[in-house]
C-alpha cells in the first residue's frame, strides 16, 4: 500500500484530466521569432521540375532562326584577336616612357653571368 501526499494526488488528477501536471506551467507561452526569414530561401528542397531545364518551343524556333541567319551570311561575328603564345615576364626590357612613368615598375636585374674559369669550384 502506497500513501500519496495531497499535493502528487493533485498532479495525478491534473494528469489524468489532460492538463499540465503543475499549476505554475504555461502551456501557451509567448512566442518570439527568432528567425530572420529571407526570401531567398526556397520554402522546401526538392528540385525543380524537368520543363524548367528544357529549351522552350519559343527558345527552339529562336536558335533556329538565328542558325539560318547565320549560314545565309546575315550574322557576321567578330573574329578574335589573336593573342601572343609568349610574353615577356618582366616586360619589355627597352625602359620606354610608358612604363618609366609608372612608380610600381621595376625592371628586373640583369646581372653579367659569370664566365667558365669564374663559375663555382667546390675543390678550392
Amino acid at each position: 500500500m502506497v500513501e500519496l501526499t495531497k499535493e502528487e494526488v493533485k498532479v495525478i488528477c491534473r494528469l489524468v484530466k489532460g492538463k499540465a501536471p503543475h499549476l505554475n506551467l504555461d502551456p501557451y507561452p509567448t512566442y518570439s521569432d527568432w528567425f530572420k526569414w529571407d526570401a531567398k530561401h526556397l520554402l522546401s528542397n526538392t528540385p525543380g521540375p524537368k520543363r524548367r531545364f528544357t529549351p522552350s518551343k519559343w527558345e527552339a524556333k529562336m536558335v533556329v532562326k538565328y542558325v539560318r541567319a547565320i549560314r545565309k551570311g546575315l550574322l557576321k561575328f567578330d573574329k578574335p584577336k589573336e593573342e601572343p603564345r609568349f610574353h615577356l615576364l618582366w616586360g619589355y626590357d627597352s625602359g620606354s616612357a610608358e612604363k618609366a612613368a609608372h612608380l610600381l615598375y621595376i625592371p628586373a636585374p640583369k646581372p653579367k653571368l659569370p664566365g667558365h674559369e669564374e663559375s663555382y669550384n667546390p675543390s678550392l
